[in-house]
């Protein structure tokens, strides 16, 4: 079935500009819905719900003008046992049921997981001594250590990767769980040519700078749509130029230029230089946390951040009597992010969903 004339111009919207970043940001923010470990079980009745009453999608001629149709869930959401990480498909159809773009959303941490789930998350988010190939990757494998010169990402990174790639779930329609590469395949074969966007904030921006290529290598044909929010490094410079920044026509990377995250691995020394001399009501970084992170300087490999479709934010200090923690969640947080893009011209007005979780994310 064909795509309406408003439908087809929002689909080519979606592979030409970063017109709905604000829309990407609210999947991405969606993701956290019940992230606490005591709401977790609800997750699979109340992220669906979350999903279905998102607003219409915007039309590019005319912002104040909404394609008809409704967002659908496809796939998920899947959860990991200790609950460490979460995926989800969904995608938005026009009225007479035509995709105008699916989504593959990747969860941020959860820093309320508890036990096992917090730790293989401090793991994902910390574990970057040590670099794997991205052959490896993958594959999967990311015990062997990579010491030539060639794309890699983090041993961290490569475990949330595995972990996410392995998720199963039922895709509407059909009868057997499937991971993501099969229910992309799958769903690209009954709707060839619809683009997909992977998307996520914190660590679900770093998995969305590895799940991308992932996906794009798994699936040969796929029209992959990168949109990464606040996203730590995944990778070396290698990584970043020869398989991010080669791979995909219009990514997104969207960087609030006073948060810490995305300096980590890239720009570990820069972190120090954030606030401290815009805010001198707020207090400095911990010494002893000063010094770890001056030692992940030295401690960690090289990284980089990808150099196609970045966007840096203007990152403004909140004032006032500030602990250094409250002034990373400010920087750190999807609302920031989505009023620094809602002040960007030429994008698409989205509000951001609130999102019950019981807890703070990042």
């Amino acid at each position: 079935m064909a795509l309406s004339p408003a439908g087809l111009s929002a689909q080519q919207s979606v592979t030409q500009n970063a017109y709905y970043s604000l829309v990407y940001l609210a999947l991405a923010t969606i993701a956290y819905t019940d992230s606490a470990k005591t709401a977790i079980a609800k997750v699979g009745t109340d992220l669906p719900a979350a999903v279905t009453g998102l607003p219409a999608l915007p039309q590019t001629a005319d912002s104040q003008q909404t394609v008809a149709g409704s967002w659908q869930m496809v796939w998920g959401p899947a959860v990991d046992a200790d609950n460490s990480n979460l995926l989800y498909v969904c995608h938005y159809v026009d009225a007479e049921g035509s995709p105008v773009f699916a989504a593959v959303v990747a969860r941020g941490t959860d820093i309320y997981a508890g036990g096992l789930g917090l730790a293989q998350q401090l793991f994902q988010d910390l574990g970057d001594a040590i670099q794997v190939s991205w052959a490896n990757a993958l594959a999967h494998d990311c015990l062997i250590p990579s010491l030539t010169t060639e794309a890699k990402i983090a041993q961290g990174t490569c475990s949330a990767l595995a972990t996410v790639t392995k998720l199963t779930a039922v895709m509407a329609g059909q009868q057997e769980s499937m991971d993501i590469a099969a229910c992309l395949a799958t769903y690209l074969s009954a709707h060839p040519g619809t683009p997909v966007v992977v998307t996520g904030h914190s660590l679900g921006g770093a998995l969305t700078t590895v799940l991308a290529p992932y996906l794009a290598a798994k699936v040969p044909g796929a029209t992959i749509v990168p949109q990464a929010f606040a996203p730590p490094t995944a990778g070396n410079g290698l990584f970043a130029s020869t398989v991010f920044d080669a791979g995909f026509a219009n990514p997104g990377i969207w960087i609030n230029t006073l948060d810490m995250v995305p300096c980590a691995y890239g720009d570990v020394n820069g972190i120090l230089l954030l606030w401290a001399h815009q805010n001198p009501a707020g207090a400095p970084c911990p010494g002893w946390l000063a010094t770890i992170i001056k030692g992940l300087g030295w401690a960690v490999p090289p990284f980089a951040q990808p150099a196609k479709g970045v966007t840096e934010l203007p990152g403004a200090v909140k004032t006032g009597t500030l602990s250094w923690v409250d002034q990373l969640e400010y920087q750190h947080f999807p609302p920031v992010y989505h009023t620094q893009i809602s002040a960007l011209p030429g994008t698409a007005p989205y509000p951001l969903p609130h999102v019950d979780t019981g807890h703070a994310t990042t």
